[in-house]
């Protein structure tokens, strides 16, 4: 992949970092464990409730898995907060899913 460079046109640095997110992109697809995948989407989606925890860097996609989760009809509780988090694995029961980030 090509490096940007201070000489490139506007349209060249889009084609450039598009060409870095579509090789990222299939660099991950072509490592993704796709049983593993599939079990993780089969748990999601059997989930009585599922328990999402990131902290730091990782804060932002708990609410985003959150949400979209919810769209589904699947009950989701998220925690960005170590103590809160802590607390609510007393409250998993069989069915649940934690989800960690």
């Amino acid at each position: 992949m090509a490096s940007v460079a201070q000489s490139d046109s506007p349209s060249a640095v889009l084609d450039k970092i598009f060409a870095a997110n579509m090789k990222a992109l299939q660099d991950t697809v072509s490592r993704l464990d796709r049983s593993a995948f599939q079990r993780a989407v089969e748990a999601l989606s059997g989930a009585q409730a599922v328990y999402i925890y990131g902290i730091g860097t990782s804060s932002p996609m708990v609410g985003e898995l959150q949400h979209r989760l919810m769209l589904l009809g699947i009950p989701a509780h998220g925690y960005t907060d170590v103590v809160a988090a802590r607390l609510s694995t007393m409250n998993l029961k069989p069915g649940d899913v934690a989800f960690g980030i």
